[in-house]
């Protein structure tokens, strides 16, 4: 097999890529998205929670128009032409009997597939957050909105988490998890995720399993504030603090043998005098063990 039949088989690989992703999000769904399949709307919300959804939709359609212009459009164009140039009967052939040409038939159809997955994924979202303002409490909402004004705009009205009525909702684009916050007993991050840098990987253990969710740094503040509140309601005294979190991650890196350069990056130090603090720390840390072997041994 050459280069150019991988090339011909490199469509479908996607195609069947997304209808996994589709299945994933439209069909295997959580016990929250089935309760919301069945939510209609009770009545109209005033005020700052209407002008909030109202962004909401304003956000939602803005995004779609950027993905139309950018891929849907140019593809219809194309297409269009390719009927002016051949014919619709041409065409009709090409596309159902002229196996050549079908890795461009697989573009046009990669195309409708990914704009229909993420009109799929904002409509619910925005249908998610519509339902949880309805009813949240003006404390809820207040969180919400403080979350909304801490991040960039890209993310203003695509919440990673809402709190809602004493249950935390976790948002991610294969789909939207319900989880009792008081139930949290612990969590982990990794730090400088993303394209800029600027996200954390969220792992939220559970009493029976974990979760893994990723937002901005400056929206986790306030899901941290969260998840002390209602361990303080259960009963966990532990306290872990982003930076203590920050801390502990460098060190197990460093401590398994992470050179510091690598440390550097995933931090986001400009200065590598800076991640050079945490060397200190593991020195100690196998000083310690050294000390407690021989110690043992003698």
């Amino acid at each position: 097999m050459d280069i150019v039949d991988l090339f011909d088989f490199a469509p479908l690989l996607f195609i069947l890529g997304i209808l996994i992703c589709m299945y994933f999000i439209m069909v295997r769904k959580s016990e929250f998205e089935e309760r919301l399949a069945l939510y209609r709307r009770k009545h109209q919300v005033q005020g700052k929670r209407a002008a909030y959804l109202n962004e909401v939709r304003k956000f939602r359609r803005w995004v779609m128009g950027i993905i139309i212009v950018v891929f849907v459009a140019p593809s219809l164009i194309i297409f269009v032409l390719m009927l002016r140039e051949t014919g619709i009967r041409t065409a009709l052939n090409v596309v159902v009997f002229n196996g050549k040409d079908w890795p461009r038939v697989g573009i046009y159809l990669i195309v409708f597939l990914v704009y229909w997955l993420l009109r799929y994924v904002l409509k619910r979202n925005e249908k998610a957050l519509q339902m949880l303002v309805e009813q949240m409490s003006d404390s809820d909402f207040d969180l919400l909105l403080k979350v909304k004004d801490s991040v960039s705009l890209d993310s203003k009205y695509s919440p990673p988490f809402v709190l809602c009525n004493h249950r935390l909702y976790l948002f991610s684009s294969f789909g939207i998890r319900e989880i009792d916050p008081t139930k949290i007993t612990d969590i982990n991050c990794n730090w400088g995720w993303g394209s800029n840098r600027k996200s954390v990987f969220v792992r939220i253990k559970l009493l029976k399993k974990t979760i893994g969710i990723v937002m901005l740094e400056k929206a986790f503040p306030y899901f941290q504030r969260v998840v002390e509140k209602y361990a303080k309601l259960a009963g966990i005294t532990k306290h872990v603090s982003p930076h203590t979190m920050r801390h502990s991650f460098a060190t197990d890196l460093l401590v398994n043998g992470a050179d510091l350069r690598s440390v550097q990056g995933m931090l986001g130090h400009a200065s590598i005098a800076t991640t050079q603090i945490y060397t200190h720390i593991t020195d100690q840390h196998l000083k310690e063990i050294h000390e407690k072997f021989h110690s043992e041994t003698e």
